[in-house]
């Protein structure tokens, strides 16, 4: 049975959930009007001191719920603390029966997803009477009994913060790739701050998918009108409903984007839906969102702008991706009209300045030059006066002439790739720096078209271009070589993150086939070639590697799978680099020399090996990547490159940094193959591990 169906099922029978969202990670439900849906107390549950199933010892009672109890559990051999849910279904008969095994269903679902931010079902303990379901203990509480308790909003930091996190396990859920390598959206479509746990870290769980839908088969909905009203998108409830759509509704990531900004807005205001009785008796919600600014005028305008968009009546007016909404959330303090002004005025500025420039020369051919160059308003003028103008900025920070007329004829025509194409590789990559600056003012211009863009054929083509720009070219103008062997390369890559992960959504990628890991994709009216898709995925695994590696720490998971995932990408990457020009070579090479040199990357991977038994394999596989990488770089090729006049003050550092390093990178090979005794006895592996108590 599909997970849709189970949905269905469920749906049908009207269950009643009370404070299932804070039980089902671990948390204490709020005691106000819970008790009538408690268990009886008649009913014989677990107790302190059993021990369920030989594993689990009951500990303490975190919280009950309406057919449920919430145990804190120590497993009896590794001491590991745990949330030990007990279900007892008030229901008898084939109502009880099927109340039940939707549990299950939903329990043997979560078990599927594997994200920092969503609480683990490790184990169903099935003992006929009581059912068992084993998970991660949340330390924390839910955001609505924070905001309940406190009697005022949260800071507009602070709400930023959870709303990139949620952005992130959204887009988990949204872009869910089966072990099939299908890619299956699931929609979460019960986002509110009930469902959100807050640590004592400041980070967040999503818990509670009892309604979460599995979307896939081009299917538009599952049928059911569910979602909690207030934060639910209007497409998702409509009114008069009876807890069933039409076919022809879209339910997608957009509802959740919706819900996520309602959410946000219910934080940063303190104002939250409410059940109130209409004029004729009928209980119904209250929950007017007005801009937040009008609450609390010192909110910032920024933010404000992300909710309106994020909370649009039409799907189509949201964030069409929680990517999207993201990359705003992070640089919310720029969507204000104060600092586009700025933007404009500086843009204005410089064209003064070029145009009173012009205006001292109108005679002869400078003089038709000049009019030509004020006259020529199209696409195509502008493209050629553009293609043969000065890349040099004025002050090594303001755009150049080229960049400026790249902008005007984007203006122009806002939905072709050409000029944007232009900005990267005649522009932004032309001096082999991509630095802060341009970076405003190129997220500034594409955020503002990047909708007529995404009808292009050419939008793929041109995200990974810019990828791999802030792959190989971001932040070199502030890179220290001197400071010897270090991860700047590794930390920049994660700038191309959201880049190339637009290149396989935009590209349609399913997952990654079982043979050789490579991404299976239907491209559409995509004109990239596949092998800049096939890049794309090995990119975006080297991108993400820090912040997985960072993420798992937190948890206090074993990072395995992310040096594993990452070290499969880079020596893929760096195979197939052959194609790419010298510049974007020689920085992917630095990738790799660091990932050979830095102990703690080389010395992850080799734990994955030893965990997977395959420590002479990974050890080959680390000297063959040593030798590719010093073959390159070595090569007369590369050295003339590295030392050509126009390359030797960006280029030349990094290729010494390798060259003159690589007994560096090989004498750590030889630390962390041949010495497994300084690595600690056992595997070396830290146990898996989750929130402590």
């Amino acid at each position: 049975m599909t997970h849709t169906a189970k949905k269905q099922r469920r749906a049908n029978q009207a269950t009643t959930r009370t404070d299932e969202a804070c039980v089902l990670a671990g948390a204490a439900p709020d005691r106000g009007d819970a008790t009538s849906g408690c268990m009886s107390s008649g009913q014989r549950t677990a107790a302190i001191g059993q021990v369920i199933d030989d594993k689990y010892e009951i500990v303490g009672e975190i919280g009950r719920g309406g057919m449920s109890v919430v145990w804190l559990g120590r497993d009896v051999r590794l001491g590991k603390m745990w949330a030990v849910k007990e279900v007892r279904p008030n229901e008898g008969g084939e109502r009880g029966r099927m109340l039940r095994q939707a549990i299950i269903d939903e329990a043997n679902f979560m078990k599927r997803l594997d994200h920092p931010a969503i609480p683990r079902v490790v184990d169903i303990i099935d003992m006929g009477v009581q059912l068992f379901v084993v998970m991660d203990y949340v330390n924390g509480q839910p955001l609505s009994r924070l905001l309940a308790r406190q009697g005022h909003p949260f800071s507009q930091e602070e709400v930023v913060s959870w709303g990139i996190q949620l952005c992130d396990v959204l887009a988990y859920l949204h872009g869910f790739v089966t072990p099939e390598g299908e890619r299956h959206q699931i929609v979460y479509r019960d986002l509110k701050p009930a469902n959100v746990m807050l640590r004592d870290d400041n980070q967040v769980r999503l818990i509670d998918f009892g309604v979460c839908w599995e979307r896939a088969g081009g299917q538009n909905n599952d049928g059911l009108a569910v979602g909690t009203p207030g934060y639910a998108a209007p497409e998702q409830v409509p009114a008069g409903s009876d807890a069933h759509l039409t076919s022809d509704v879209v339910i997608d990531g957009r509802v959740d984007i919706y819900a996520l900004g309602a959410t946000l807005y219910s934080l940063v205001t303190g104002h939250v839906p409410k059940l109130v009785n209409d004029e004729v008796g009928r209980r119904t919600i209250s929950f007017e969102m007005r801009p937040i600014r009008e609450w609390n005028p010192g909110l910032s305008e920024g933010l404000e702008r992300v909710i309106v968009r994020a909370t649009q009546t039409d799907p189509a007016r949201r964030y069409q991706t929680v990517v999207e909404m993201r990359y705003d959330l992070e640089h919310y303090e720029r969507l204000t009209q104060a600092y586009r002004d700025e933007q404009e005025a500086k843009v204005a500025g410089f064209r003064h300045r070029v145009l009173g420039m012009a205006g001292c020369f109108l005679c002869g051919v400078v003089c038709l030059g000049a009019s030509a160059y004020v006259r020529s308003q199209s696409h195509e003028s502008l493209m050629r006066e553009a293609s043969i103008a000065s890349i040099e900025s004025p002050d090594g920070h303001a755009a150049s002439v080229a960049e400026e007329l790249y902008t005007r004829a984007i203006e122009a025509d806002p939905g072709e790739v050409e000029p944007f194409e232009a900005l990267i590789n005649e522009v932004y990559e032309a001096d082999g720096i991509f630095s802060h600056a341009e970076e405003e003012r190129w997220n500034q211009l594409f955020r503002a078209h990047e909708s007529s863009l995404r009808a292009s054929d050419g939008y793929a083509e041109l995200c990974f271009d810019a990828g791999v720009c802030y792959l190989c070219f971001y932040g070199a103008d502030g890179v220290e070589v001197s400071v010897g062997v270090g991860q700047a390369a590794l930390t920049n890559a994660a700038k191309a993150r959201t880049w190339f992960e637009r290149v396989l959504e935009a590209c349609g990628v399913r997952g990654s086939n079982e043979r050789d890991g490579v991404p299976t994709f239907d491209k559409g009216a995509q004109t990239i070639d596949d092998a800049d898709v096939y890049a794309a995925d090995a990119y975006l695994r080297i991108a993400e590697f820090n912040d997985l590696k960072q993420r798992a720490a937190r948890e206090g998971r074993a990072a395995g799978d992310a040096y594993q995932g990452f070290w499969v990408a880079l020596r893929r990457a760096v195979r197939d680099s052959d194609g790419y020009i010298e510049g974007v070579r020689l920085r992917l090479y630095l990738i790799a020399f660091e990932a050979l040199a830095a102990d703690d990357v080389l010395d992850g991977v080799y734990r994955k090996a030893l965990e997977d038994g395959r420590v002479e394999e990974s050890r080959d596989e680390a000297q063959e990547l040593l030798s590719c990488v010093e073959q390159q770089v070595t090569s007369d090729e590369m050295r003339r490159f590295a030392e050509a006049p126009s390359n030797r003050d960006v280029y030349g550092p990094i290729y010494a940094q390798i060259a003159d390093n690589l007994d560096v990178a090989r004498k750590n090979i030889a630390r962390t193959y041949d010495n497994p005794v300084a690595r600690g006895e056992g595997d070396g592996q830290p146990e898996a591990s989750t929130d402590s108590v």
